[in-house]
């Protein structure tokens, strides 16, 4: 735990000097920390001396960033960031919300980022932290990247593995991470390459985590709302009919992707008007004592009243929809 700064072993001292010291004291804020749920810590109040806290509020994101850094390179052990590792902390976004900042650090490493293993550090608008959200894995060694198949053998591979027989609807992309959490005591995080692909057949939005080195295929799961469950391979297996061509399907949906666009391009648009039912400001509001007992799930009927009619003016129609 974090403690307030103390001035050192205790030395006689003059009363005139102990009360000037008490007065002193009792301007010095303490550090009061609630701890919620495993690695959220809440801070009440932090001193400058210790968190790294300034009382000029930050200008801009960068030192938003800076005082988060700084705040960790005092604390990161502590939530799982060895002091080493922090160096490979990459910023992945910066949050701007009514209760400050967030400023979400993702850990890598030599450049490759680490699966689910980051900080979230939040700051109030003048640059006090406030809050951390630790998800980091905590300190393991790692396999050597060198000599990982590229992001083209590994969409080719997942593409085999899907024995895909339908249109590819989005571009597919692979991507190089580490695993921490399949680390062990005798064994290193080892390297995957996680290829997202969306097809019409098999149909899914397919998730696929391939060996880093062999393009072996490890997991297959649809991330489809209805499922987000893993997929049992035999069910590709099984399959007996043709197999598209990746570098044809690529192809294809490069030309109809072109069509969209020249279609919206060339479409006529104009404006119209419309009308819309809408809660103002809400359901609960709006039905007053009649809304007794209304909750997310009660029937339909009971939210009726609490629509208001609105007007839409300029809605703009270009003819794709």
């Amino acid at each position: 735990m974090l403690a307030a700064c103390t001035s050192g072993p205790s030395a006689p001292v003059s009363s005139t000097r102990s009360a000037e010291n008490a007065t002193k004291a009792s301007a010095v804020p303490t550090t009061t920390m609630q701890t919620t749920r495993p690695n959220v810590v809440q801070l009440d109040f932090a001193p400058p001396a210790v968190l790294g806290n300034s009382f000029a509020p930050p200008a801009n994101d960068a030192d938003y960033v800076a005082r988060a850094r700084r705040f960790l390179s005092a604390t990161g052990e502590r939530y799982g960031v060895a002091v080493a590792e922090q160096r490979e902390l990459a910023v992945a976004s910066i949050r701007h919300s009514l209760l400050g900042v967030h400023v979400h650090l993702q850990e890598s490493h030599d450049g490759i980022p680490v699966l689910d293993s980051g900080l979230t550090v939040s700051l109030d608008d003048a640059g006090n932290i406030k809050r951390v959200h630790s998800g980091a894995k905590g300190s393991t060694a790692f396999v050597p990247a060198r000599g990982h198949i590229d992001e083209q053998s590994a969409i080719e591979a997942a593409w085999r593995e899907l024995k895909v027989h339908g249109r590819l609807l989005a571009k597919p992309s692979a991507q190089l991470l580490y695993i921490k959490e399949r680390a062990s005591a005798k064994s290193a995080a080892p390297l995957i390459q996680r290829v997202t692909m969306h097809t019409e057949a098999p149909r899914g939005a397919w998730q696929l985590d391939l060996d880093g080195f062999t393009g072996a295929v490890i997991e297959v799961v649809d991330t489809t709302v209805h499922s987000h469950a893993a997929t049992s391979r035999a069910d590709f297996a099984a399959y007996r009919g043709p197999v598209d061509s990746l570098s044809a399907a690529m192809e294809r949906l490069e030309r109809e992707t072109e069509g969209r666009a020249r279609a919206q391009t060339n479409a006529v648009r104009t404006t119209t008007n419309g009308t819309a039912l809408v809660f103002d400001p809400d359901p609960i509001t709006a039905l007053g004592a009649a809304a007794t007992g209304l909750i997310d799930t009660s029937p339909a009927a009971r939210f009726t009243d609490a629509y208001k009619e609105v007007v839409l003016h300029d809605i703009t129609l270009d003819g794709t929809a």
